[in-house]
């Protein structure tokens, strides 16, 4: 906008809706997914001889509302009907929900949609750690029966392909915290932090991962989140190099994750996401909607041992593994616990029943 001699940006990439003029310069960006239209008017003057822009107006059109051009549509219309039928072309099917019915919760709490795709993810690229996202609040997956490619086009919605690398337990850990980022806790309630979401939602930013368990307490400041990482059963160690699967974007430190710039490179699976995960349903004809529960979000309880309490006990109550409850508190009998004791449990904000 400092550069003189611009009377009109046209811009987009970042998909906010923005229109004005700012500066004396008419500026507009429509949104996504086609959405909007940008609209900019110029009013010139050659009185003189020479044109003058005298006025500027700038403003965004809603894609329902304005008319489509005929003679463009029917340039395409073959094409058009021809991407419809191969988008609803029945590919397998599914056996349970793989449906977001509350996106909040599915960055909660270990999820079927989310463990799939990271599961396609482990499949193809031969890695056992992955991480992936719910890109943004209006992907819904599919429910049980039968899976097209819209379907799964709808899931994954940009053309990433899948870098292995090798990093460090705490890039691991570093990058968790960064997701951990995402929560406020107020009020007994998680909710997204605004920044995530002004002045454009990043959704797509918050990574949920699998092949390790690991647990985010949102009463932690930023930055001090994650309380439990373990990977086989033992605590991820910070300067061990493990070997990890994501996508294109994150392995080159995109959405702020710089942990992961420029680690070496170990394997690149060249085919998109999506195309992966056709081919997955393809081959088993029928997958099925579950979760191991490796991964969710907590708030801290420190709990008092009582006359008749067992670790099983205290599992039921607060809906947690007791061996996980043993492993938190250096327990090395779980049968043993005394009266008085304290322990800490991790309560997990949402029921994984």
């Amino acid at each position: 906008m400092e550069v003189p001699g611009i009377d009109v940006l046209l811009t987009g990439h970042q998909h906010r809706s923005i229109s004005g003029v700012y500066n004396n310069v008419a500026v507009t960006m429509p949104s996504s997914w086609g959405k909007k239209v940008g609209r900019i008017e110029l009013t010139l003057d050659n009185s003189d001889g020479k044109w003058k822009v005298v006025s500027k107006k700038a403003e965004l059109l809603d894609s329902k509302t304005v008319e489509s051009d005929k003679e463009v549509l029917a340039l395409v219309q073959d094409y058009e009907d021809k991407v419809q039928k191969w988008l609803d072309q029945p590919v397998g099917t599914a056996k349970g929900d793989f449906y977001v019915y509350n996106p909040l919760k599915v960055r909660l709490a270990d999820h079927p949609l989310i463990e799939f795709v990271n599961t396609v993810q482990q499949i193809y690229s031969g890695v056992k750690i992955s991480s992936t996202a719910l890109f943004n609040n209006d992907i819904k997956g599919w429910k049980s029966g039968p899976i097209t490619l819209r379907d799964i086009n709808g899931v994954y919605i940009y053309p990433n392909t899948l870098k292995v690398l090798r990093v460090t337990g705490k890039d691991i850990k570093d990058a968790i915290e960064k997701s951990a980022d995402y929560f406020v806790y107020k009020n007994g309630k998680a909710d997204v932090n605004k920044s995530w979401v002004e002045p454009k939602s990043r959704h797509y930013n918050y990574d949920m991962w699998e092949g390790i368990n690991y647990i985010i307490d949102v009463e932690k400041p930023v930055g001090e989140r994650f309380v439990w990482l373990e990977y086989e059963g033992k605590p991820v160690k910070m300067d061990k190099e493990y070997d990890i699967v994501l996508n294109n974007y994150r392995e080159g430190g995109g959405g702020g994750y710089s942990m992961f710039a420029g680690k070496p490179v170990v394997k690149e699976v060249m085919m998109e996401v999506s195309e992966l995960m056709a081919d997955y349903i393809m081959e088993h004809k029928v997958i099925e909607a579950k979760v191991d529960h490796n991964w969710y979000v907590a708030t801290d309880v420190m709990y008092n041992v009582k006359s008749g309490d067992t670790l099983f006990k205290l599992g039921r109550m607060y809906n947690v593994n007791p061996y996980a409850i043993a492993k938190w508190n250096n327990i090395k009998n779980p049968d043993l616990i005394f009266i008085g004791q304290k322990l800490i449990i991790y309560k997990p904000i949402i029921s994984n029943n």
